[in-house]
C-alpha cells in the first residue's frame, strides 16, 4: 500500500523495523528491496540485498531479486554467476533455467539459449513462453525446422491470441515455404500488436512472397518508420527498395 500510495519512505521504515526483529525474514528484506527498487533507489536495494544473503545465504527469492538486479544495472555476469548459484542447491527450479536463457541471448550465445530452454521444457512441460522462445531459436540457428514446427504450433494451441506465439509459427512456416499459411500468422500477430515493427516487417516479406506487393509496401513502409531495432532492418529495405524498382 505504502508503495502505491507513493510513501516510499513509510515503507522502508517498515521493512526495516521488520529487518530489526527477525534479521533473517526474507519478506522484510525483499520487501525493503521492492520499495526502494519503486524509489528507483536501485543500489541500494542491491545493498540490503546482499547484506541480508550474508545472513541466509540461500534464499532463493532473494537471490532471484538480487539477479534481476544485476540485470537492471546491466551487470550481467553477475546475474548469470548468481542463477548458477541457485542451480546448484535448487537444480529444478525451471526459473532459474529461463533467467540463464534469458542471459545468453544477451550475451549472443543462442546455441547456449536453447539448451537452458530445454531444461525449462524438462521441468515445465506447459511453459509456453520456454517452448515459443525454444521454437524460435531453433528455427533461426540451423536446428531441425519440424521440432520448431510441433512447439510452435503446440503453443499456439494453448495461447491462440498471443502476437508473439503467433510471430513465431508464421516464422517458422516461412522457412518451410508455406507461404500463406505464414501469412495468416503473421496477420493475427499484427491485429493484436498493430504498432510491433518487426512483425510489420515478418507480414511484409510474406506479402511480397505472394505477390501483393502494394499490401507489402504499406507493411514494410510502417515497419521501417522511426528508428527501428529488430535484426531483419537491412533485408526489410532491401525488400521496399525492390517493391519500388518494381513499381
Amino acid at each position: 500500500v505504502f508503495i502505491m500510495t507513493n510513501q516510499g519512505a513509510a515503507g522502508e521504515a517498515l521493512y526495516l523495523k521488520m529487518g530489526a526483529e527477525n534479521p533473517k525474514s526474507s519478506p522484510a528484506a525483499m520487501g525493503l528491496a521492492r520499495v526502494r527498487e519503486a524509489q528507483r533507489k536501485d543500489a541500494e536495494a542491491e545493498k540490503g540485498l546482499r547484506q541480508f544473503l550474508t545472513v541466509v545465504p540461500g534464499d532463493v527469492g532473494a537471490l532471484k531479486m538480487l539477479a534481476d538486479l544485476c540485470v537492471k544495472s546491466n551487470d550481467i555476469t553477475g546475474a548469470e554467476d548468481i542463477s548458477k548459484q541457485i542451480l546448484q542447491s535448487h537444480p529444478d527450479d525451471a526459473s532459474a533455467y529461463e533467467a540463464l536463457a534469458a542471459i545468453d541471448l544477451v550475451l549472443r550465445r543462442p546455441l547456449d539459449a536453447v539448451q537452458q530452454y530445454r531444461e525449462v521444457l524438462k521441468r515445465t512441460p506447459d511453459d509456453v513462453k520456454a517452448a515459443n522462445n525454444l521454437a524460435y531459436l531453433i528455427a533461426q540457428n540451423g536446428g531441425n525446422i519440424d521440432e520448431a514446427l510441433a512447439l510452435a504450433q503446440k503453443s499456439k494451441e494453448r495461447v491462440p491470441t498471443n502476437p508473439q506465439v503467433s510471430d513465431t509459427l508464421g516464422w517458422i512456416y516461412l522457412k518451410k515455404n508455406n507461404v500463406n499459411l505464414a501469412l495468416v500468422q503473421f496477420q493475427d500477430a499484427q491485429r493484436a500488436d498493430p504498432k510491433n515493427q518487426e512483425y510489420l516487417y515478418h507480414l511484409g516479406m510474406a506479402q511480397f512472397r505472394i505477390g501483393k506487393l502494394a499490401d507489402a509496401q504499406t507493411s514494410l513502409t510502417a515497419a521501417l518508420a522511426g528508428s527501428p531495432k529488430y535484426s531483419g532492418v537491412e533485408d526489410a529495405r532491401h525488400i521496399l527498395q525492390s517493391i519500388q524498382r518494381v513499381k
